[in-house]
């Protein structure tokens, strides 16, 4: 069964995404809004090198995604990585094989080079010697110096455990379009990177960096490309956010990224007898490897010019009325008025988003259509929701949904132990439950962010509360199982 409890906008995403997202979710048991969250992110990265999107303003925009999928441990987050990395690894894997072939005859030409390099000192020595004409022997040094045989750059493309150093170093120097990715977001945020998140914002604006570095080796790295993907457990996200007194959400991070808790699925997650072929995710990973292959010209080298995309009209004016609703609700008291940073960014991102999708689809020569527009906004505010939902008022994480999360994994425990049932009497979370949440205060306002979830539901039997949960575990169904009074004892449910 889907599990899709987030009600994450599956429809939105184009077949050969929305195909690939389903199978591996049903093959790995994991939330959908997990997978999606990963495989966006690794689209942006597979089209962010030779593609960018005009976007209504009038300014040209990146396609480079920041995404963030908060999930605790167990979840098949290396699982899910792995499978939707394949095709982007295969190209890796392919170009690493041509280029060391490549170098075999490189190392030749080297020999050749320096052998003449050093003819023509020694013969421009000479003739300084013997007070001979110099000015012929100097322009042939000159036209061999710059003949210098180069080994291309390296197509490395991922990083995760790295400095910001090392990261804009290898822009300049290699490919100028990386990710920075992890499976255990501890690698990033707890890495020196973390620590310089301006560099970030300006390299998911596409701006321009002027490094300067003590061996003397600094450089200006113009129009290099960086996505983001980072699934990583809420305790750290909850340090990461805090830390500095806020300083990652003041500065402008955070409301660059599309940040997302997907339910766990821990409980429900039960092996198939035989296992199932994967054609979707095959043409996904297929469809990467098609994407990449543009980044390179008829000679292996990685293309320097961009296509820009477009919008049509009428889907830009579906943008901007998009832009214009949203703006409309970050007045005082309106809904998304304790977010201003993200949703001031969620625009762009929602053109960022219709752009790799009209390029997913196989049509990156003609203009970004409506429907996809339509598409990208769904997804956008969606994420825009999460946002609220994670990071509204005060400016981390919420007690509140700390709480929520922590009721429902309690909730998940006691009822998956035999005889299973999916009901529990609110006055025994209150003398049973963790400790947090025998404080009337703390439960109720718990139990309320579970409802609104759709997560759970309160019905009142024989003049006591229940809570129900509703979940994949359990289905969709109405009816409530309800325990004998004999084990209400002790602690039971």
């Amino acid at each position: 069964m889907l599990n899709n409890v987030d009600n994450f906008p599956l429809g939105a995403l184009p077949p050969v995404m929305q195909n690939a997202v389903i199978e591996i979710s049903n093959k790995t048991c994991t939330a959908v809004a997990q997978v999606a969250g990963l495989m966006l992110a690794i689209v942006a990265l597979c089209c962010q090198g030779h593609l960018a999107v005009l976007l209504p303003l009038g300014n040209v925009s990146p396609l480079s995604l920041f995404t963030i999928i908060s999930a605790i441990s167990g979840e098949r987050k290396s699982t899910v990585y792995n499978l939707l990395m394949t095709g982007l690894k295969e190209f890796l894997d392919f170009h690493h094989h041509r280029l060391r072939k490549l170098n075999e005859g490189l190392d030749i030409e080297r020999t050749i080079w320096r052998t003449e390099c050093r003819a023509l000192e020694k013969k421009l020595s000479a003739a300084v010697q013997k007070g001979i004409d110099t000015e012929l022997i100097k322009e042939q040094l000159r036209i061999i110096y710059l003949s210098q045989p180069v080994e291309p750059p390296v197509p490395k493309l991922i990083y995760s455990d790295t400095t910001m150093e090392a990261l804009l170093y290898k822009l300049f120097h290699g490919w100028s379009s990386a990710g920075l990715q992890s499976s255990e977001g501890g690698l990033i945020f707890s890495s020196r990177a973390s620590q310089d998140l301006a560099v970030l914002n300006v390299l998911w604006d596409g701006g321009e960096l002027e490094v300067d570095r003590r061996n003397g080796d600094s450089f200006i790295l113009r129009d290099a490309r960086l996505s983001m993907s980072v699934m990583i457990q809420q305790g750290r996200l909850q340090a990461f956010v805090e830390k500095g007194g806020g300083y990652a959400r003041d500065i402008g991070f955070l409301a660059r990224c599309l940040i997302s808790a997907p339910t766990s699925t821990i409980g429900s997650r039960f092996l198939e007898e035989n296992l199932q072929p994967t054609p979707y995710t095959e043409k996904f990973n297929n469809k990467m490897r098609d994407l990449l292959r543009t980044h390179l010209s008829d000679d292996g080298l990685l293309q320097k010019e961009r296509t820009i995309l477009e919008f049509q009209p009428d889907a830009a004016s579906e943008w901007r009325r998009f832009y214009n609703y949203i703006e409309n609700q970050l007045g005082p008291g309106r809904y998304f008025s304790d977010v201003r940073d993200a949703a001031s960014k969620i625009a762009e991102n929602v053109a960022r988003l219709a752009a790799i999708f009209h390029a997913a689809e196989g049509r990156p020569s003609s203009k970004i259509e409506l429907v996809t527009t339509n598409a990208a906004c769904e997804i956008g505010q969606w994420y825009l929701h999460q946002f609220k939902s994670l990071l509204g008022e005060p400016r981390q994480l919420s007690q509140e949904f700390t709480d929520a999360r922590l009721l429902e994994s309690w909730l998940l425990d006691k009822c998956q132990v035999p005889p299973g049932f999916q009901a529990v009497r609110k006055n025994v979370v209150r003398t049973f439950g963790p400790n947090r949440l025998r404080e009337k205060k703390a439960l109720d306002m718990a139990v309320g962010q579970l409802c609104r979830e759709g997560r759970i539901r309160l019905i009142k039997n024989s003049g006591q509360w229940w809570i129900q949960l509703i979940h994949p575990l359990f289905g969709q169904s109405t009816q409530m199982m309800l325990p004998h009074p004999s084990s209400l004892l002790s602690g039971g449910v």
